[in-house]
C-alpha cells in the first residue's frame, strides 16, 4: 500500500512536471511569437519611413526641375527681349540713316 501510494505520488510529480514545463513552452512559443510581431512591426514602420522619404525627395526633385524649367523659360523670354530691342535700335538707325540720306 505504501509503495502504491509512493508511486502514485510520484507520478502526480511527473506529471505536474510535464504540465509546468507545458505551460513554461507555452509562454516562450508566446513572447518569440510577440518579438517576431514587434520586429514585423518595425519593419513596416522602417518601410513606410523610407517611403515617405523617397516621396519627398521625389517631390523636392520634381520642384528642382520646376524651378529650372521656370528659369530657363524666363532666361529665354529675356533674350527674346534684348533681341527685339536690338532689333528696334537697328531700325531706328535705318530709319534715320534713310532721313539723312533724304535729307
Amino acid at each position: 500500500l505504501v509503495q502504491d501510494l509512493l508511486l502514485a505520488l510520484l507520478v502526480q510529480n511527473l506529471l505536474l512536471v510535464q504540465d509546468i514545463l507545458l505551460v513554461q513552452n507555452l509562454l516562450l512559443v508566446q513572447d518569440l511569437l510577440l518579438v517576431q510581431d514587434l520586429l514585423l512591426a518595425l519593419l513596416v514602420q522602417n518601410l513606410l519611413l523610407v517611403q515617405d522619404l523617397l516621396l519627398v525627395q521625389n517631390l523636392l526633385l520634381v520642384q528642382d526641375l520646376l524651378l529650372v524649367q521656370d528659369l530657363l523659360l524666363v532666361q529665354d523670354l529675356l533674350l527674346v527681349q534684348d533681341l527685339l530691342l536690338v532689333q528696334d535700335l537697328l531700325l531706328a538707325l535705318l530709319v534715320q540713316n534713310l532721313l539723312l540720306v533724304q535729307d
